[in-house]
């Protein structure tokens, strides 16, 4: 499984919120570092990401668009794993 990056969340709350809509799209999602935000609630810029299989990434950006469009990133911020 070679996973990419989806996007990035500023809280547990909204990164769940997407995994969750994704999951029932039977989209399979892995967030990272979604422990560390309550121990650095202080540094605003830290963000979760959303990771997604590649096989995956079109369907899960077309529901990200339609849903939580303020959430797309661009190609340069995608990351393969």
């Amino acid at each position: 499984m070679k996973t990419i990056t989806l996007t990035y969340c500023k809280s547990t709350i909204e990164a769940h919120r997407i995994k969750d809509v994704l999951e029932e799209q039977g989209i399979q999602c892995i967030l990272q570092n979604e422990n560390i935000t309550h121990v650095l609630i202080p540094f605003p810029k830290f963000e979760i990401p959303i990771f997604v299989d590649e096989d995956d990434l079109k369907k899960a950006q077309d529901i990200l668009k339609e849903l939580f469009p303020e959430k797309i990133i661009g190609n340069d911020s995608i990351y393969y794993f």
